[in-house]
């Protein structure tokens, strides 16, 4: 938060000489701090809203996995391996993050 109490009597007094009918620093000051309150009100709105969708979606597929989880997948037949959700799914925008991250669990083939 800008502490206009004390600089605006700073900007006044430095533009008070220079004043030609344009905005002052003061006046600019004062509607750069509305405009970020604006926006700062505006990406809590936000995440409080992707919260409420996360919750939602848990409480729809409790199901899902968790980071926590221990993954066997078969190999080529013949080997199985055991690996932790959270190695899948390490790099998010990959392939193997968007198949294991739990959103598509139900649409998996499981061989087991």
């Amino acid at each position: 938060v800008l502490h206009t109490s004390i600089c605006l009597p700073i900007v006044d007094q430095m533009t008070s000489d220079n004043n030609n009918g344009a905005k002052t620093a003061a006046e600019t000051l004062t509607e750069l701090q509305g405009l970020f309150e604006s926006r700062e009100k505006a990406l809590r709105d936000r995440e409080e809203s992707l919260a409420k969708r996360i919750k939602l979606f848990d409480e729809r597929h409790p199901q899902a996995g968790k980071e926590s989880d221990v993954l066997h997948l078969n190999v080529g037949g013949s080997t199985n391996i055991a690996v932790l959700r959270r190695t899948l799914t390490h790099f998010e925008t990959s392939m193997l993050a968007f198949q294991f991250s739990g959103r598509c669990d139900d649409s998996l083939e499981k061989d087991k």
